[in-house]
């Protein structure tokens, strides 16, 4: 497939459109990486403002605007029935976004603020709301991204009853839970299954809501996406740029960055293209194995990771790129030198300190170490303190103090408390799980039943706002295995 002329050298008046069959549509993504025509599609667009917004700025509106540089545009703002001792009640930042052949097929909407989450529900309730689907998290990096608009009663909310004037509505809610505020979800495969459960959700007669803290750059790629989707359902065509102009005409800095932007192509690709491997876990399962081991299945799935591994490295951050050619200075700290490793290896020597300060800047409160720590090897470093030595510091800052080890039948656990002197760094208690009898040159572990057990634990020691951080002896083979 070859490209065709840069989007860039068409007249702006023109109308943009890149349509690609499906059977074309991985080579067209890969020639698009490659070639920076994604890039310089995405940069037809310029970010800010580009419509009027000047109902939003008004001094009576200004507080309704979670970030005063994202104001809903006029001409698609959603419109609320005013209060009658209130001129400005009409106001919400939220757009009206166009579908595929279904105008205001969405609304576009920032997450709520504590000042907003009446004009929310006045929203869902006037314009016959049925689904609601969030994507960023009440708390991000310990800033508030969006006000807990649900009742208390329980973690996860998937349909709510909505009533007014006697009146009940049900409405679901479609929560993607694991989207970083800054970047996009490293690996497409998450986005696509959620996308799937989208698509098979009946919107009923109003428009499908979609929100992040903003409402434009993770809210704009689900739409996206989305729209795509439908797109390909009818006509066996996707055209991710013309969709992105619509949407952009509607509301500010939709898809607001270039990885998002790869990223709609990417799962797309996932949701088009790749073959399924998801199977039910029912009374099927062990049946359909059997027959995948038979049939080769397995290995061709296997096979095809190999194939596709271009993908992984397009949504790579910068700062993670493997460094060709290491600094004397951190040479020290790879055990393996034609590699540069993850954080996830078991920590030598040199770089104890620096795995400590991970634990405590990350906050982790648990980790699971999955290969046995051999005192006598000496490419690998016991990192915690010993009973013949109870405290240690890895560095000034940072005091690792042992409160007690318990052993089980296939692991032993640690239980250490970390300080830190640090005013950003909170102390905190961490629990080490260390597998036994995994040794490092060991590709499998000692049995399934095993890792089923060890998984249940950490589900019994985590808590759900602290990252469990998993390490191996190279920090990939039995990680990926977990």
């Amino acid at each position: 497939l070859e490209p065709e002329t840069s989007v860039s050298k068409l007249p702006p008046s023109q109308r943009f459109s890149r349509r690609v069959a499906i059977a074309d549509l991985e080579e067209y993504v890969k020639t698009g990486l490659i070639s920076g025509e994604l890039q310089r599609q995405h940069e037809l667009f310029p970010r800010g403002q580009t419509r009027p917004w000047d109902y939003g700025k008004l001094p009576q509106n200004k507080t309704k605007n979670r970030y005063g540089n994202l104001v809903a545009y006029d001409e698609t703002r959603v419109k609320l029935k005013k209060f009658p001792a209130d001129q400005f009640s009409d106001y919400i930042n939220a757009n009206y976004i166009n579908g595929y052949n279904s105008p205001r097929f969405y609304i576009a909407t920032q997450g709520p603020k504590n000042n907003t989450v009446v004009d929310f529900w006045r929203m869902i309730w006037q314009e016959n709301v049925q689904v609601i689907v969030m994507l960023a998290n009440i708390i991000e990096d310990t800033k508030v991204k969006c006000e807990k608009y649900w009742p208390e009663f329980g973690q996860e909310v998937t349909q709510l009853n909505v009533s007014c004037k006697g009146k009940t509505r049900k409405v679901q809610h479609l929560h993607f839970t694991s989207w970083p505020d800054h970047g996009v979800p490293l690996y497409p495969q998450s986005l696509a299954s959620f996308l799937k459960k989208l698509l098979a959700t009946f919107p009923g007669s109003g428009p499908i809501t979609v929100h992040c803290s903003a409402g434009v750059g993770r809210t704009g790629t689900v739409i996206l996406s989305d729209i795509c989707l439908r797109m390909a359902a009818a006509e066996g065509y996707v055209d991710m740029l013309s969709f992105l102009q619509q949407i952009r005409e509607q509301r500010a800095n939709m898809v607001d960055n270039l990885d998002q932007y790869k990223l709609v192509h990417l799962v797309l690709l996932e949701c088009l293209v790749t073959e399924p491997s998801s199977y039910p876990c029912d009374a099927s399962f062990k049946k359909q194995l059997e027959e995948l081991n038979s049939s080769g299945t397995i290995s061709k799935q296997f096979n095809h990771l190999y194939d596709i591994r271009w993908q992984d490295e397009a949504l790579r951050p910068a700062e993670r790129d493997v460094i060709v050619s290491p600094s004397h200075k951190d040479t020290s700290k790879n055990r393996y030198l034609d590699i540069v490793p993850g954080p996830n290896g078991l920590p030598l020597e040199a770089t104890v300190a620096d795995f400590w300060r991970l634990i405590a800047e990350k906050k982790v409160s648990l980790v699971v170490v999955l290969n046995e720590v051999d005192a006598e090897d000496k490419n690998v470093c016991k990192f915690w303190p010993s009973e013949t030595s109870d405290v240690m510091k890895p560095v000034p800052h940072i005091t690792i103090t042992r409160k007690h080890e318990r052993d089980f039948t296939y692991w032993r656990t640690h239980v250490v408390h970390i300080a830190t002197s640090q005013p950003e760094d909170e102390s905190r208690t961490v629990h080490i799980l260390e597998l036994r009898d995994w040794r490092s040159d060991d590709k499998l572990p000692p049995s399934t039943s095993v890792i089923l057990e060890l998984w249940q634990e950490t589900e019994r020691l985590s808590t759900a706002s602290d990252p469990i951080l998993v390490c191996c002896f190279d920090g990939a083979t039995a990680c990926g295995y977990l």
